[in-house]
Parts: structure tokens; C-alpha cells; sequence
């Protein structure tokens, strides 16, 4: 079988994180299993990429048609999986040819609310604003008419974007819950005893950007006065210019006493002690970046508890492990910290439901088995 991925950003660089995470990963176990896998990308870089041959157009979108159906004709896919986005939706003309193929629609990012960009707004860059609020401003029934149009079926990630879709496509197209894999034998849970203690540590996990909900913790945390609760900032890959600007966040906040900010370089077993160690991580996005990430569920398989927003598959991927507060609610959030640091019996029994749904993630191979179902029908 010969499969084609049209993605955009898709480099060396990008594959640890989401989406193109899972899209590499599924890859790779297509070509494990004697199958051809080209990826169409946005991006100039190497023409193959551990066996994904890559080839490079100057944009995805509408603007360079003819330059894309040739590389398809070339190429002779048996099935053509295609990022899309609202705004693709309705302004790629492109995906026309796709009705000559078995074409199905990957759900990269979510399809948000305008009540949620609204909530999300001033946590928001310039380029956020744009890149997030013209999605918003495509009517439903448009975007929805090309999607049933174009392609054989979506795939998603989580429950909550999938009945978004199904409820604008009025269940005219089929779709695909497949959440992403784990690599269960690197994320462990600690066979020790927990010991309670006076002190509590929280962890922030990632880059320290406002649309992670950094911005907004660190306002939960200036409404908390306890002092055994503290914070680590674990901002893996930052260098010293980029850990001086969040120490620098810290110390306006006055929560200097209290926070520890660690960046640079970290191996993956030293990571997972930090995670295996704090009480919680907290990952209150304001968005998500990517539909579902596969960070909150590497915590959760350490054994730790998380505090997350509801937007996006967070809660779906925190289960019963986790702590779901709203959206952008900076009170909320101080209130469910405070709860985890008084209540222990709380604690214990979230990192207990750990196991549980550390039981229901799925491996890497299992996700491949239902790409690999869908696709070859």
C-alpha cells in the first residue's frame, strides 16, 4: 500500500511533538510492514526522513494547486491522509481531486468555539489571534458541506472533536476516534511508596507560553499564601536567556521564594523523576496547540496526578487521574492546587486511578492497527 500524508511544518524538528508526532510514529509502522509512505510538506528539508519519503511544495493551501495534483498523480496513493483546518476547508481547491482517491481528513488541531478563543483571547499573541480567530469566523455548514464533499472520512483524536464534527456534519461522514499511542516501557509508574509530606511540590511541564497556560498559573499562585506549596518549572531545551525571562515573570509575581525554574538539556530518566516526584503537573491550556497532547498522558503514566483545562481532549487524556478545572479560570485553578496540598487521601487515590488509565493508553502498535484498518478499506 502507498500512503501519502499532505502536512504541514512536518521536518526532523517537529517530530517529538504533537501532531506530527503521532503522524511519525503511525508512519513508521506502516513502512515496518512493507508499506510505501510519502509525506507532502510546507517546509524544505531532507527527501526522506527514517523512510517517509518527504517532498516539498511552497504552501498547502489553495495557492499552489497544480504544483500539489502533480505530485499526487506522481506519487499514485492508495490513500491520501490531509490535515485540515476550517479555513482549508473552504479556500484549498485542491482537495477536489481528492474524490479520485481514498481520502480521509486528519484533525490536527481543534475546531474551537467562539466562546472558547473568546475566553482564550488576551492569553493570546498577535499571530494566535489570527491563526485561531479566522477559524472561528467560518460558518459551520460551509466548512462542513467540504469536508463531506472531499473526503471518505475524519479522523480524530478525541471524543470531544469528534462529536463537534459529527454534530456539524449532521453524521454524513464517517468518523475515526483513534487517540495516540504511549510507549508503555518508557513511562513508568514508581514501584515505591508514596510518603506524605508538609510540603507540596506542583510541576509545570513545557514551554513557558501563554497559550500553555503558564501565564495564567503563575496568576493562580500569587492567590496562594501557604508556603509548603511550591512550584517547579521544569522548561525543558530553554537556554539561559529564555530561563532569565521566566525567572524574571517569577520575581514580578513576588513567588521567587517558592518557584525553581530548571531548563537546558534533560535525559529522559531524569525527567521522569521529576515527574514521579511532585504531587501534581499542572498543564492549564488556555488552547491546545494540538487536539489531544500526548504530554498530560506521559504524566499520568508516571504515575502523577494532573490539573488540567477543559478544552480540547485534556480531560479525556486525564481520566480519572486528574484534577479538570474551566478554561482560562484562574481561581479555579489556585482552588484545585490548595485542594491537592490539604487533601492527601485526594492525592493517593488519583495517583491510584494512574494505573487505571495507564491500563486504557493504547501502544504505538495498536494506534498503527487502526490507522492501518481504516485506510486500507
Amino acid at each position: 500500500m502507498i500512503i501519502t500524508f499532505c502536512f504541514s511544518q512536518f521536518t526532523q524538528k517537529s517530530l517529538p511533538l504533537q501532531p506530527w508526532l503521532t503522524i511519525h510514529r503511525i508512519a513508521l509502522e506502516f513502512i515496518a510492514n512493507g508499506d510505501a509512505v510519502h509525506v507532502i510538506t510546507d517546509l524544505s528539508n531532507a527527501s526522506e526522513i527514517d523512510g517517509l519519503k518527504v517532498h516539498f511544495v511552497k504552501s498547502l493551501r489553495g495557492t499552489d494547486s497544480r504544483e500539489l495534483i502533480n505530485l499526487l498523480q506522481q506519487i499514485q496513493p492508495d490513500a491520501v491522509v490531509v490535515s485540515v483546518t476550517p479555513l482549508s476547508l473552504i479556500t484549498t481547491k485542491w482537495y477536489k481531486i481528492l474524490k479520485g482517491y481514498r481520502s480521509y481528513a486528519y484533525i490536527s488541531y481543534p475546531f474551537y468555539t467562539a466562546g472558547e478563543i473568546k475566553k482564550a483571547f488576551k492569553y493570546l499573541n498577535f499571530k494566535e489571534r489570527i491563526s485561531y480567530g479566522r477559524h472561528v469566523l467560518i460558518p459551520g455548514k460551509i466548512w462542513a458541506k467540504s469536508m463531506i464533499n472531499y473526503f471518505n472520512g475524519v479522523i480524530c483524536q478525541s471524543k470531544k472533536t469528534g462529536s463537534n464534527i459529527n454534530k456539524h456534519t449532521k453524521s454524513q461522514i464517517d468518523i475515526y476516534l483513534i487517540p495516540p499511542g504511549i510507549d508503555h516501557g518508557i513511562w513508568n509508574i514508581r514501584t515505591e511508596n508514596f510518603k506524605n509530606s508538609k510540603e507540596s511540590v506542583f510541576l509545570y511541564v513545557g514551554k513557558a507560553s501563554k497559550i500553555r497556560g503558564f501565564d495564567l498559573m503563575l496568576d493562580a499562585f500569587k492567590l496562594i499564601d501557604d508556603k509548603q506549596i511550591c512550584l517547579r518549572i521544569l522548561a525543558r531545551g530553554a537556554d539561559e536567556k529564555k530561563i532569565r525571562e521566566i525567572q524574571n515573570k517569577v520575581q514580578i509575581c513576588n513567588l521567587q521564594n517558592r518557584v525553581v525554574v530548571k531548563g537546558g538539556w534533560m535525559e529522559i530518566d531524569e525527567f521522569k523523576k521529576e515527574l514521579q516526584a511532585a504531587t501534581a503537573v499542572i498543564l492549564p491550556f488556555v488552547l491546545v496547540p494540538s487536539e489531544l497532547p500526548v504530554s498530560v498522558m506521559e504524566v499520568v503514566a508516571c504515575g502523577t496526578p494532573v490539573v488540567v483545562s477543559d478544552i480540547d481532549g485534556l480531560a479525556e487524556a486525564a481520566g480519572t487521574a486528574g484534577i479538570v478545572v474551566p478554561q482560562c479560570d484562574v481561581h479555579a485553578l489556585s482552588c484545585a492546587v490548595k485542594t491537592l496540598h490539604t487533601d492527601k487521601k485526594l492525592v493517593n487515590t488519583l495517583k491510584r486511578a494512574c494505573h487505571t488509565e495507564k491500563r486504557k493508553m493504547l501502544s504505538w502498535n495498536i494506534t498503527y492497527k487502526l490507522w492501518q484498518k481504516i485506510l486500507s478499506n
